[in-house]
């Protein structure tokens, strides 16, 4: 008899693609995205404390959307795939920016970085 692989604890991973391409344990929040199809709202602002998942659920969304990701093996068995929004995935184009690694330095020395990382992106969203 086959044994089930042990799944591990993701500590302190924060990227929705690595913690399900390594099987790593998942609280399945996918449902979260037909939420935000739903409310058809121009902006959402979603604050939560430190350490709670922010950064997770953000890469979640881009892994969805984004017309240039592959994401069907890494949403297979969660429940976004079982809803009419499951249409969707890989079909919007996605601009993905944190400001997770710019806190405590100045606007002079996080700004540049940034712009590279926006400009990475339309640079992938042109290859489409």
């Amino acid at each position: 008899m086959a044994t089930k692989a042990k799944q591990t604890l993701a500590i302190g991973e924060d990227d929705f693609r690595i913690i399900r391409e390594l099987n790593q344990y998942y609280v399945d929040k996918t449902l979260m995205i037909q939420d935000f199809i739903s409310y058809q709202n121009k902006v959402t602002l979603i604050t939560r404390p430190r350490r709670f998942g922010k950064t997770l659920n953000m890469t979640m969304i881009r892994d969805f959307f984004d017309k240039t990701a592959e994401s069907q093996a890494i949403f297979a068995g969660l429940a976004i795939m079982e809803t009419e929004s499951a249409k969707l995935i890989n079909t919007i184009p996605v601009i993905s920016l944190s400001f997770k690694s710019c806190s405590g330095e100045t606007p002079e020395k996080w700004k540049p970085r940034l712009l590279k990382k926006f400009l990475k992106s339309i640079k992938n969203m042109q290859k489409c």
